[in-house]
């Protein structure tokens, strides 16, 4: 099994940045300002190591910034929510999707920089200053 860290080594390999979490939101031991502290490059960094070996982390955040947006499906009632909007064509897009302990989050690329907004009932948009939990 991975450790956090061999973990966010890979999501910063893939260019995207990642945050610390203590169940889903961010460890503030090692992230004061929350979100505002997502680690980005060095995948070797001194500073990685301590976020993700620090005993409060019990998890990893993703940061949606732009070019990524997610949209973050919970259950039986986001997924249908989701095919609502978008019909049963396009449920399942040709796309990176993550399985989650709810549902699934489905990553966009834009063209312009988009906030974070609630979807529907169990249905998130997370974009900018956003985070999914990985």
């Amino acid at each position: 099994m991975q450790t956090y860290t061999e973990s966010a080594r890979r999501y910063l390999a893939l260019g995207l940045k990642v945050i610390a979490l203590t169940g889903k939101t961010p460890n503030v031991r090692v992230h004061p300002h929350g979100i505002k502290d997502a680690l980005s490059g060095d995948p070797e960094s001194v500073t990685l190591r301590a976020c993700f070996e620090h005993p409060d982390t019990t998890g990893i955040g993703i940061a949606t910034s732009y070019p990524y947006f997610v949209v973050d499906i919970d259950g039986e009632e986001g997924a249908q929510n989701w095919r609502d909007l978008v019909g049963d064509d396009d449920y399942m897009p040709d796309r990176w999707v993550a399985r989650t302990g709810r549902g699934l989050h489905i990553w966009y690329a834009g063209v312009e920089p988009t906030n974070s907004i609630k979807l529907d009932t169990l249905l998130d948009l997370k974009g900018e200053g956003g985070y999914v939990a990985a």
